[in-house]
């Protein structure tokens, strides 16, 4: 309850600290003290905890303390961009694609750089961004994807995923998928889809397309309704099936009324 006022006292006395335990210890309340305020929303003192956690990390820590250094980064790329200090989170988000084991612990890397070039309006960059991460997780996504090449196909494998699943209504009853790889590609289809849509169109639709594939081979995740919601906006605007739109928007509805994808 205390986690504030301990770390603060711990950080004016830094230079006392030759334990090399304790300094792990409070390398830790930095972590947690700043994960905190980062959840409320005080970027700035998050972002201060965070660089103090990383400035006491020892050498080599990468290979002798990974999972609180993949941790500590990734928050304090976080904080640093709520920040709008954009340099230092790309900085520190280079150095986590660097040091990250897998495409999973770098994903929170490239959300963060997407999700700072949005705010910047490089909407071209946040895009090719997604599309990079999106590869890395297994999902390649065409820089221009053609109509007839690719989301005509891709709209004929979604409905057949759906007829295959049983129907459109099913999804409803779809146990939630907690797969990792597959909510890190939902979560990065989510945050860009409003820069898709209005920086390339074609781009939008092929995702969204492919997020409503994903929904009804693999189950839910927390973004179910989202994508759904934008499977309805494509057979509007593309296809002006507005019965079919009114149909999956309604089951988008319905499946956020669900409190497991609250």
């Amino acid at each position: 309850e205390r986690a504030f006022e301990i770390t603060n006292q711990y950080n004016e006395a830094l230079e006392l600290l030759d334990d090399p335990e304790e300094v792990i210890r409070v390398i830790r309340l930095n972590l947690e003290t700043g994960r905190r305020a980062l959840q409320s929303m005080a970027s700035g003192p998050a972002a201060r905890y965070l660089r103090t956690g990383m400035q006491l990390l020892p050498e080599e820590h990468w290979k002798t303390h990974y999972d609180l250094s993949l941790d500590l980064y990734t928050r304090a790329c976080d904080a640093e961009s709520y920040n709008a200090e954009y340099e230092e989170s790309d900085r520190i988000a280079e150095i986590i694609k660097k040091e990250a084991r897998s495409a999973l612990d770098r994903m929170q890397a490239y959300l963060v750089q997407v999700r700072a070039r949005n705010s910047m309006n490089l909407l071209a960059e946040s895009l090719e961004l997604a599309r990079e991460t999106l590869a890395e997780l297994g999902l390649k996504m065409p820089a221009r994807p053609g109509w007839v090449l690719h989301i005509g196909p891709a709209l004929i494998r979604s409905l057949f995923m759906i007829a295959l699943r049983g129907g459109s209504r099913k999804v409803l009853n779809f146990p939630p998928n907690d797969d990792p790889r597959l909510n890190g590609a939902k979560a990065l289809m989510t945050q860009v889809s409003s820069t898709a849509y209005q920086n390339n169109f074609e781009f939008f639709a092929l995702m969204v397309l492919r997020m409503t594939y994903l929904t009804y081979r693999h189950g839910n995740t927390s973004y179910a309704p989202y994508s759904l919601s934008l499977y309805a906006v494509a057979w509007s605007l593309v296809l002006q099936r507005f019965g079919i739109a009114d149909h999956f928007g309604q089951l988008a509805i319905d499946l956020a009324k669900d409190p497991r994808y609250r």
